[in-house]
């Protein structure tokens, strides 16, 4: 039989305090996110066990992102505690696979992918047609009209339609793409994390709060940009804003976010000193042996290649504030929103294209210019196109790109001449041929617009070919090989143009008219 006092409750954890330690997980304090990676500050309150002698030791983890090599620790608010050393080591993988849920959802979005890129096919096939209707002759000045508002109307469908779908594609990919990175987040809890253990001597305390920071792969932001013209109101959006991104595994809660340029590399000595020469400069100097090499750019694992951004600094540093982020997932912050006064001018070239194109010209900046980024182009919230986009301290003009809501259509008819018998008593060696060709507009937007339209006219290499022209209206412009018409096109209104070619060759000689 076995006698003795009981345990007290007091000396029981403490024995299973020693048997058992258990990293701690910390929390995100301050976060510096460079374009490819970022230097991480945390807190964690630690359990300090006692180890040889009068040494005590703390165990918590790091991401598996994370450098720890570049780690450095330090007892915040306990300056009597003093870092001795601290060692690393990897943890097993742990956690569940991807889950089938997650796959099912991302095999659908795949199917919804497929048939949204079938039916934006088909939308493309439909504005060719249309298009392609421009070029058919009509017999009378009211079929060609008629034509053309069938072609402007249809077209003006069409494009609605296919604006529809790439948004639905764009929402598509967007949702594939973080259901994506959430599954590979997943895959990345089950890969090796970093177990700290560190040594502190000091005051007899059970637990601290310690402080550590650390350089974290796998993470970045780059700048973006979001313009959208307000018809209604003469004016241009621009902001600003930052797209970032982490996969630690780990979602920052409240952390303070500074935005900065460069690359996160804290080094322990400073950067050893190049030589200094002097000498001859000029043709006849040999160059020097060595070259510098440019290291490839190598791929981060979110798929996203540091080579193919454009200049990730808005400024050398921005305190972004107070934000949350959850690991596996792009968010956008807005660093910056102006509204700058523009004046519009839609710009249409009937030979070339069906559609009018919206041009903005932008009153300077208020603050210093920024460095350029990706960008999304709207026309009164509607999204037109995405590309880069390079802000300047000057006046700027923009091209916000294609208003399916202007309908442009262009038809050519041939025109009989009456026959004047003194015509061709007085040029008997002349044959005469003539043609209209007639520009429809049609405003289909609640707002009046500036409209400009732009039309080559025809040159001869020839000097038995003789070209005369006129027109309906008179050009606002002219030059020898272009006209301009300046109008403003009220809110549902048409403008219409109408060009009388006369052409006068030899008989028999073979044309073409390059329509």
């Amino acid at each position: 039989m076995i006698t003795g006092k009981p345990i007290k409750p007091g000396l029981f954890s403490l024995i299973l305090l020693l048997l058992f330690s258990v990293p701690s997980l910390a929390d995100t304090a301050r976060v510096v996110l460079y374009p490819s990676s970022a230097l991480v500050t945390e807190n964690t309150r630690v359990r300090l066990i006692p180890d040889a002698g009068r040494l005590k030791k703390a165990v918590f983890t790091l991401p598996a992102s994370a450098d720890p090599q570049t780690l450095a620790i330090a007892a915040a608010g306990n300056p009597a505690l003093v870092l001795t050393d601290q060692q690393y080591r990897k943890i097993d993988p742990a956690g569940p696979a991807v889950s089938d849920g997650r796959a099912r959802k991302l095999a659908r979005l795949k199917e919804e992918h497929a048939a949204l890129t079938a039916s934006l096919k088909s939308a493309e096939v439909q504005i060719q047609f249309w298009q392609s209707q421009t070029k058919t002759r009509s017999k009378t000045p009211q079929d060609a009209a008629n034509l053309a508002a069938t072609i402007a109307r249809n077209t003006k469908k069409v494009w609605q339609e296919k604006s529809a779908l790439e948004a639905r594609l764009e929402e598509n990919e967007r949702k594939s793409r973080e259901l994506q990175e959430a599954m590979q987040q997943t895959d990345g809890r089950r890969q090796a994390s970093w177990e700290i253990t560190a040594w502190f001597k000091g005051p007899d305390a059970e637990e601290a709060v310690i402080g550590f920071s650390y350089v974290l792969a796998d993470c970045g932001w780059q700048p973006l940009f979001r313009l959208n013209a307000l018809s209604r109101e003469n004016t241009v959006v621009v902001s600003r804003e930052a797209e970032i991104w982490q996969h630690s595994g780990r979602d920052w809660q409240g952390i303070d976010l500074v935005l900065a340029d460069g690359k996160a590399t804290p080094t322990a000595a400073p950067t050893e000193m190049s030589p200094w020469r002097i000498g001859p400069s000029g043709p006849d100097v040999k160059k020097a042996k060595t070259r510098s090499r440019k290291k490839p750019v190598k791929k981060t694992d979110s798929g996203d290649n540091t080579a193919d951004r454009p200049p990730a600094a808005l400024l050398p540093s921005v305190a972004a504030g107070t934000h949350s982020l959850a690991s596996g997932v792009k968010g956008r912050i807005v660093l910056q929103e102006e509204r700058r006064p523009a004046e519009f001018v839609y710009v249409a070239r009937p030979r070339e294209s069906t559609h009018a194109y919206l041009v903005a010209t932008l009153s300077p900046p208020s603050g210093p210019p920024a460095a350029g980024g990706n960008a999304a182009f709207m026309i009164d919230g509607t999204l037109t196109g995405k590309r880069p986009f390079a802000p300047s301290g000057l006046e700027a003009t923009v091209l916000f790109g294609a208003d399916p809501r202007i309908a442009v259509a262009a038809s050519v008819i041939p025109v009989n001449p009456a026959g004047n018998p003194a015509e061709k008593k007085n040029a008997p060696d002349r044959e005469k041929r003539m043609w209209r060709k007639r520009i429809d507009i049609h405003n289909g937007s609640p707002v009046s617009a500036k409209l400009r339209i732009e039309e080559p006219l025809p040159l001869t290499g020839d000097d038995r070919i003789r070209v005369a022209l006129a027109f309906l209206p008179e050009p606002s412009e002219r030059t020898t090989a272009s006209a301009c018409w300046l109008s403003d096109l009220p809110a549902g209104g048409k403008a219409t143009v109408t060009i009388d070619i006369t052409v006068e060759s030899p008989p028999g000689m073979k044309l073409d008219m390059g329509w």
